[in-house]
């Protein structure tokens, strides 16, 4: 089962999608070390990111019509987008000041949207490639790369941050270790996409090639 073609490919999407997880923390960290913000307000900042979460896969049956198997990647492109503007946004914002609100809002919401449509895809991009027999197995395979992924982008991700950071936790030193981070995640996400990507491909081949042996 674990040889079906396409499947090591999807796992490795998998890998890199929950590559994010880190972002909670170190965004946290940002705001509240780098720009003295209370916990509270700190909080409040995703609240654009949970939104974008929750409409995501409310429209993923939608999208579908129109995209269908490149839903997906196109999710991780949205997420990698996002951070690449969020990126932008803090760089060009002065050291210690809050970037401006309306834009930060819209680049949580594109990366909480782009999550939204990437999760449910990708579990159905996994599991269809076996026989349903097998589908719980692979399942659970795949929740487990998700977990993995979570812990590996703690750990290979936040301690690239927080050895940018070293002894000199200053306003600037943060900004810049964050902004690190969060275009390292952008690259895994971008690795995901393009991974996902062939996938939507070679679906899309497989399918046209059974209409046609049925013809």
């Amino acid at each position: 089962v674990l040889r079906t073609p396409g499947l090591a490919r999807g796992l490795m999407v998998a890998l890199m999608f929950y590559s994010i997880g880190v972002f909670f923390l170190l965004f946290s960290v940002y705001l509240q070390s780098a720009l003295h913000q209370s916990a509270l307000s700190a909080g409040l900042v995703f609240l654009p990111f949970g939104a974008g979460l929750l409409l995501g896969p409310l429209l993923t049956a939608y999208l579908k019509r129109f995209a269908g198997n490149y839903v997906n990647p196109i999710g991780m492109g949205l997420e990698t987008l996002g951070l690449i503007g969020m990126a932008c946004l803090i760089s060009d914002t002065a050291i210690g000041a809050s970037p401006p609100t309306a834009p930060l809002a819209v680049l949580l919401f594109v990366i909480g949207f782009g999550q939204g449509l990437g999760l449910p895809t990708l579990m159905r991009m996994v599991t269809g490639r076996v026989a349903p027999a097998f589908s719980g197995m692979i399942a659970g395979i795949a929740s487990s790369t998700l977990q993995i992924s979570t812990a590996l982008s703690v750990a290979v991700i936040g301690g690239i941050f927080y050895t940018l950071i070293g002894d000199h936790q200053s306003t600037a030193t943060i900004t810049h270790a964050f902004l690190v981070a969060i275009l390292c995640i952008a690259c895994c996400l971008a690795m995901g996409a393009g991974l996902a990507i062939k996938l939507a491909r070679q679906s899309v081949e497989t399918s046209a090639f059974k209409k046609q042996a049925a013809r």
